[in-house]
């Protein structure tokens, strides 16, 4: 189920991760199109699963949110200085070269918001490039690698 197009974008991630040395585990499950989804081939609780999203505003730009909340548009127009909407799913392939659902943050080359209460846990889990791999990593981690900048960006 793997499909061709998604390969290329799992080396990408799986480089990444190599390039930095932390450890990370690639896991491949069934498909999964919802963070519903994601926690039941997972075993991961909702606010483990990390969401990748990409929003337009003057500049595109991604936001990591856990999978139990949403992100705070009200206050990423704040913080962005213009208003913002969600990407369309044409425009997240254009802009990152991942489909919908598999947007792995470790090698996006815009800017990167990651919600702080990723942080409260031990392991999370966010794409790796495609809906059937997920990778689990420190969250910690997660923000070194990508380059997020952490605060609170969800309600």
């Amino acid at each position: 189920e793997l499909m061709e197009k998604d390969r290329g974008n799992v080396e990408r991630v799986i480089e990444k991760i190599e390039e930095s040395s932390v450890r990370a585990e690639f896991r491949v499950h069934a498909r999964a199109d919802t963070v519903e989804d994601s926690v039941s081939h997972s075993g991961f609780d909702r606010e483990q699963i990390v969401k990748t999203l990409i929003f337009q505003g003057e500049k595109y730009f991604a936001v990591m949110a856990p999978g139990d909340r949403r992100v705070d548009t009200d206050r990423m127009e704040d913080i962005r200085d213009s208003s913002v909407e969600m990407a369309s799913p044409e425009k997240v392939e254009e802009i990152t070269g991942y489909i919908i659902g598999s947007v792995s943050p470790f090698d996006l080359e815009i800017d990167l918001y990651m919600d702080s209460s990723i942080l409260e846990h031990e392991t999370v889990r966010p794409a790796g490039g495609s809906r059937v791999i997920g990778v689990e990593i420190a969250p910690d981690d997660l923000r070194d690698i990508s380059g997020a900048k952490t605060g609170d960006f969800t309600e």
